[in-house]
């Protein structure tokens, strides 16, 4: 028989045994995350069969928010504000287990330009004459496709600040700044004469993100070219 000291030596090391194998439970997603995010809503469900889903679950975050999704426990919201988020689950005041993300830099957008609502320009494509007759200029902000697809709600972008110039033989003629997507360019046009340009240069992009909060998206002066015909 075991003396009363061994019982509980033996007692202590399978209790040990049992809190390492509880805080080394792995901690799985319902997709595969590759990075998350930042300063977006980035929801998942975890699927790890070893956790028994209750009230007594909570989570802990080093790197991040976190939002719980209305009553399923699985679901989660992080929104990180590092390069590097872990995240804890707990039972109560016990760790279960931990996970680590890396975090990305959300995408810059695309552009896209539009006379009189004809698409006449995107950013990476061939500059496009426009028609002296055109009465409004539009300049969109386009999401990266993925992120437009996994986050829409992380992914709307709107033009803040842009400015048109009539450029003549790499001068300056006359300049134009909206503080919307669209402007009337008629004062331009009417100065301009063959072998003339537009000039482009978009000043301030904010994106809006889930919580309806607005950043401003930190862009390179960005100017293009634009023939008249």
């Amino acid at each position: 028989m075991l003396s009363k000291n061994k019982m509980i030596v033996l007692f202590l090391c399978l209790f040990s045994s049992s809190l390492l194998a509880q805080e080394g439970t792995e901690i799985i997603t319902e997709s595969f995350i590759v990075a998350l995010y930042r300063n977006a809503g980035n929801e998942f469900k975890i699927i790890s069969p070893s956790i028994v889903w209750n009230d007594s679950v909570r989570y802990s975050c080093s790197g991040a928010e976190v939002f719980r999704n209305g009553s399923d426990h699985r679901i989660v919201t992080l929104m990180p504000h590092a390069p590097v988020v872990v995240l804890s689950i707990y039972r109560d005041s016990t760790l279960i287990g931990t996970k680590k993300f890396k975090v990305r830099l959300i995408p810059k957008p695309a552009f896209k330009l539009y006379a009189d609502r004809n698409l006449i320009k995107t950013f990476d494509s061939i500059n496009l004459p426009i028609s002296k007759a055109t009465i409004d200029f539009t300049v969109q902000a386009i999401p990266d496709e993925l992120l437009a697809k996994d986050l829409p709600q992380d992914a709307r972008y709107m033009v803040k600040y842009w400015v048109i110039s009539l450029v003549r033989e790499r001068k300056v003629i006359d300049s134009l700044s909206f503080t919307d997507e669209t402007g009337n360019i008629q004062r331009l046009l009417s100065q301009s004469k063959t072998g003339d340009l537009l000039h482009v240069e978009i000043k301030k992009v904010q994106r809006t993100n889930f919580l309806n909060q607005k950043e401003t998206v930190h862009l390179p002066i960005t100017i293009k070219i634009i023939p008249l015909e």
